[in-house]
């Protein structure tokens, strides 16, 4: 037990470094955590983090990052596949939401996009397609509007 204590510690310290960083999924804690120290300390170390309310539940973590990310105009799959790899739950899709984003990400980008002829209107679709919006979304918006 005596052993351990400092280990226990170096990691607690450790996970309060990242916190003070950024908010961290519990995922990307252990991962972080398992470059170097063994599965049991980062367990325990974990627990001792969640029982000082250190860490935020998925959920509230989840939607603040959604949340970010929708500032930075990201479709449903580029959040999606996000929030997934950091081991968090995904947020229901807002159909609504999505289309008014991307139409605001448009006005932005590209001035009188409405107007443009059928071959500037594909390259405007693989631009939103690569900010991960959905098929059905981009057709809508895109090729509907007129």
């Amino acid at each position: 037990m005596l052993e351990t204590l400092p280990e226990f510690n170096a990691a607690l310290d450790k996970i309060a470094m990242y916190i003070a960083q950024r908010d961290h999924s519990e995922l990307e804690l252990k991962t972080k955590l398992s470059r170097k120290f063994d599965q049991k300390t980062i367990e325990k170390s974990l627990a001792k983090a969640k029982s000082l309310g250190w860490l935020k539940t998925p959920q509230e973590l989840s939607q603040k990052v959604a949340a970010r990310l929708d500032e930075k105009y990201k479709g449903h799959l580029a959040i999606a596949n996000y929030l997934r790899r950091k081991g968090l739950p995904i947020r229901p899709l807002s159909e609504q939401q999505e289309i008014e984003k991307c139409r605001e990400l448009l006005d932005i980008k590209f001035a009188n996009w409405p107007s443009f002829s059928y071959e500037e209107k594909q390259r405007v679709a693989r631009f939103l397609k690569n900010r991960g919006f959905l098929d059905t979304t981009i057709m809508k918006v895109v090729y509907k509007e007129n």
